[in-house]
């Protein structure tokens, strides 16, 4: 493949015309090189190592869906041929679960489930992309990934051990999942938790959970799936140990509303003792959520006022604004008339301008006292 042999020499065209859609446009021509292309790169590691990153982008680039869907069941040969060289592409072989072709994403589901199942590669938290494919719209691949979990269920505690993964990421916006659409995958995804230990330790990470958000939509899910687990003694008591992780989400009544549920569900099949802790509970929860609302409700009363107090000086300054510049104007006409009439030939000078200033002031002054002086004199010598 990778010589001067005769396969060699055909490798190159393969390359050639698969590198440069724009040159060879036949649909026919392409999709011929691209599958010979992936044959040849599952004989050589070698070659398929050069060639990955080619393959890897017609699989997400190209136009043809059928070109795509070839890439796809390609890459699950070239992953039981070479594991490692497939390992650090993983995450786009889960992209193609989002892809518009159907049949695209058919393969998709069916080579990840393989691979999976047979341990080919791990399962990480892309897995989610699996989830939500729980609510495709074609049925075929719905049942595809139905079948895929309940296989994964019974791996061990593979569902465990995905689950906290998979349920932060399909809370997240970015999901582009519905709300009743997320209730409907968890509702199908909880039914493999069976086990106690498992029970509490969800109810543990679910809870730390709260703490990593401040989106009210989150809160709801996250409370949701704490209400669809089974709750032995540990379950509730781990429950309300770790009380102060949601408290501050209670206010929200779709929030409340799930924990509600938790509770009058472990009601029903509870001990005498663990009535009592699920009372407490029930008691601290109500609590809770009524001094939440009421705070709330300030909260928003407050707000209201400081839009209110906002807007009056708002328009106090507006006016004020409108104000000054009319003063101005005002005194603005009444300088111009005073100048124009003061204006002409027989002008009177002004007050202003014909006060002494201080110098003649003082030389008056002087004047006087020598005045008076002179006076004092003579009247002496008359009186003499």
């Amino acid at each position: 493949m990778l010589g001067d042999g005769l396969l060699a020499a055909f490798g190159k065209v393969l390359i050639e015309i698969c590198a440069h859609p724009e040159k060879y446009s036949d649909r026919a021509v392409r999709t011929t090189a691209v599958l010979s292309l992936t044959k040849f790169m599952c004989v050589s590691s070698g070659f398929a190592e050069q060639n990955l990153q080619l393959l890897f982008t017609l699989m997400q680039n190209a136009p043809e869906p059928e070109i795509r869907a070839n890439c796809v069941l390609a890459m699950g040969d070239l992953a039981f041929r070479f594991a490692n060289l497939l390992e650090p592409w993983t995450s786009h072989m889960y992209g193609r679960l989002r892809d518009s072709d159907v049949k695209v994403r058919k393969n998709a589901v069916m080579v990840l489930t393989h691979l999976i199942l047979n341990d080919m590669i791990k399962v990480k938290g892309q897995v989610s992309e699996m989830a939500i494919r729980l609510e495709d719209d074609v049925e075929r691949v719905q049942n595809l990934a139905r079948l895929f979990f309940l296989e994964v269920s019974h791996k061990g505690n593979a569902i465990y051990n995905m689950l906290p993964d998979v349920i932060s990421h399909l809370a997240h916006e970015d999901s582009g999942l519905k709300p009743d659409q997320f209730k409907r995958i968890m509702d199908y995804l909880m039914t493999f938790i069976t086990k106690g230990a498992h029970c509490v330790s969800l109810v543990e990470k679910l809870c730390y959970r709260f703490r990593t958000t401040q989106e009210v939509q989150q809160w709801r899910y996250f409370a949701h799936c704490l209400s669809l687990l089974q709750y032995n003694d540990k379950a509730v008591k781990k429950l309300l140990s770790q009380i102060s992780c949601f408290q501050d989400t209670l206010f929200d009544e779709t929030v409340f509303n799930s924990f509600l549920e938790i509770t009058a569900k472990a009601k029903k099949f509870a001990s005498a003792e663990l009535k009592e802790t699920v009372c407490e509970l029930e008691e601290r929860l109500v609590d809770i959520h009524n001094k939440g609302a009421d705070d709330a409700n300030a909260a928003q009363k407050a707000s209201k006022m400081a839009k209110r107090v906002a807007k009056v000086k708002g328009s106090k300054d507006d006016e004020a604004g409108t104000r000054k510049p009319l003063r101005q104007s005002q005194s603005s006409r009444q300088r111009g008339k005073g100048k124009a009439s003061s204006g002409g030939e027989n002008q009177e000078p002004d007050v202003h301008d014909a006060a002494p200033t201080k110098v003649q002031a003082s030389k008056a002054k002087q004047q006087r006292r020598r005045r008076v002086v002179a006076e004092s004199e003579d009247d002496e010598d008359f009186m003499i």
